[in-house]
């Protein structure tokens, strides 16, 4: 009888092989898998950044290729193993042909094509099937691909940089850095774990931000930066790199825009404004699973009050500011409601910065 700490410990370790490569596997889900026998990890992989082989392929060839038997290994994967057909080969027929007895899964996938299908195929074929190890820590990994296959849409967070009384930006002529140093990186490194970010028009204009990764280390991790509204022109900082890092421009009316810079048209809803519900369709056909949004005032008053931000980000300074609106300001006048409801989910403190984290209530995979 293996007990419950070895399966946590092991399976633990195949989380940690998924979450080195979020941001950077859509639309397929960041898996890790381990191969383990008699305490020892024979082999281990993650969902392959290029040609997007499944991470529990990956494993197996890995320890075919070393010569091991694998009739008495025991492997352990954050995500059910799929059943169907699609660009690769069922994960499970690999499994089974690879002679492995035993398999403990974290959470299934809920994706129709595959919802316990493959834990069936596997006990059909005589294999041991164990789920549920860690499962909350590997549904919150994947959450982002759930919410593509289950509702059309990327997970969302929504990242904030605020003073103590919510103001995002400073007066004009004065320097609008709220956060220090130490939480401007972390923030870089928040942006390699999602596959694009999003800022408007407005931002754009006023900030001409590069949205990029640019800490050591993490400079090859850089998600996709998409505009939403405002105007794409020659000059902007981004446009330096949209030979290695793509720029997405959504408008919606017909724009030609710079070189490399991909149009996306979405029309506007009768309250002149471009539907954010319509943005996160788009986006999730285009493989976007995890999106986060760096946006000024009108962006993220536009998320919050179309209730669409599925965890809020707050990185907030010990600094008082006046003169400008806040950030939720806006919010409460458009909608006329009384509350938005998010639950803390953790906080820690970056030199004289706290960071909140906050989820949707209602989001059942965080």
């Amino acid at each position: 009888m293996v007990s419950t700490n070895t399966y946590n410990y092991f399976m633990s370790l195949a989380i940690k092989l998924g979450m080195n490569v979020l941001g950077q596997v859509a639309p397929n889900p960041a898996v890790g898998c381990v191969l383990e026998c008699n305490g020892e990890v024979l082999s281990s992989g993650v969902t392959d950044m290029i040609t997007g082989m499944h991470a529990e392929v990956v494993a197996i060839n890995k320890a075919i290729k070393l010569g091991f038997d694998l009739s008495q290994v025991t492997m352990f994967v954050t995500l059910e193993p799929c059943c169907h057909y699609g660009k690769t080969p069922p994960c499970v027929k690999k499994i089974i042909d690879s002679g492995i007895r035993k398999v403990v899964i974290a959470t299934k996938d809920y994706n129709v094509l595959v919802n316990g299908g493959g834990i069936k195929a596997l006990l059909n074929h005589g294999v041991e099937v164990h789920y549920g190890v860690l499962e909350n820590e590997a549904r919150r990994m994947h959450a982002g691909f759930f919410a593509t296959v289950i509702y059309n849409k990327p997970l969302v967070t929504l990242k904030l940089a605020m003073s103590i009384n919510g103001k995002i930006t400073a007066p004009l002529g004065y320097s609008n850095r709220i956060s220090n140093n130490a939480a401007i990186n972390d923030a870089h490194k928040l942006r390699s774990t999602h596959d694009a970010i999003m800022v408007g028009g407005g931002t754009l204009a006023v900030d001409n931000p590069e949205l990029t990764c640019r800490i050591s280390g993490y400079e090859h991790r850089s998600p996709i930066r998409v505009i939403l509204g405002g105007d794409i022109r020659n000059g902007l900082r981004l446009l330096d790199t949209v030979d290695k890092v793509s720029v997405w421009f959504i408008t919606s009316k017909y724009t030609e825009c710079p070189s490399g810079v991909n149009s996306l048209l979405i029309p506007r809803g009768q309250d002149g404004l471009i539907p954010i519900n319509k943005v996160l369709n788009l986006l999730c056909s285009m493989g976007i699973t995890r999106l986060l949004v760096e946006g000024g005032l009108r962006v993220a008053s536009s998320f919050l009050f179309s209730d669409s931000v599925d965890i809020l980000h707050i990185y907030r300074s010990p600094k008082i500011i006046s003169g400008t609106k806040s950030v939720f300001d806006d919010l409460f006048m458009q909608s006329g409601k009384i509350f938005f409801q998010f639950t803390l989910d953790y906080s820690y403190t970056i030199e004289d910065n706290i960071v909140e984290v906050y989820k949707k209530k209602s989001n059942e995979f965080l």
